[in-house]
């Protein structure tokens, strides 16, 4: 991907794959245990993959959340939409409250981070399943970009409201506007 690949926008996309970056999660979960961890990495996945495998009562909350997101991602067209629809509205509809949510797809993957330490996530079978989707689809993400993908410890910024220290993550994150947001909170 270039800059020029960017030129017909005036900002970037919400949503489609004009907007994605390698997603740091699983890193950032690594780096966590690694230095920090007690149990074995594997452990930590257990109540998740359980979850995810045999499903949870949507609560009444997230039901009404998950259905006003209906509006906004069941429109969506194109072939790198469709996966994340199936999963997340299953028979084109957000599940209602009380209703067993679960996925196996969820849980294979949960299972393969687990397995491999993550590894298979940026280096092995699931980088491999997540750029050939970008491929097919129209995506810009490589297995280089995956290989060469390293969470970093950063220094939190921080401010002081109604007498407590509120830390953030400092940009590129969006923690820099929760900050602001309270110290103009705290003004107004």
């Amino acid at each position: 991907m270039t800059l020029n690949d960017f030129a017909e926008f005036t900002e970037v996309p919400e949503r489609g794959w004009h907007s994605v970056t390698v997603p740091g999660a699983v890193s950032a979960w690594r780096a966590l245990w690694e230095r920090w961890g007690k149990l074995p990495f594997e452990a930590l996945f257990i109540p998740a993959i359980r979850y995810a495998e045999s499903g949870f009562p949507v609560a009444p909350v997230t039901s009404l959340l998950w259905s006003s997101a209906e509006r906004i991602f069941l429109p969506l067209t194109g072939d790198e939409f469709a996966p994340f629809k199936e999963v997340f509205f299953p028979n084109n509809k957000a599940p209602v409250a009380g209703e067993i949510w679960s996925s196996q797809l969820h849980a294979e993957t949960l299972r393969e981070i687990a397995a491999t330490g993550g590894e298979s996530f940026y280096r092995g079978k699931l980088a491999r399943h997540m750029v050939e989707f970008a491929n097919a689809t129209g995506g810009y993400l490589s297995l280089e970009d995956f290989a060469t993908h390293q969470a970093e410890w950063v220094a939190p910024i921080s401010t002081n409201y109604r007498g407590v220290t509120v830390w953030e993550i400092p940009p590129n994150t969006q923690g820099i506007a929760a900050l602001i947001g309270l110290n103009w909170t705290a003004k107004n």
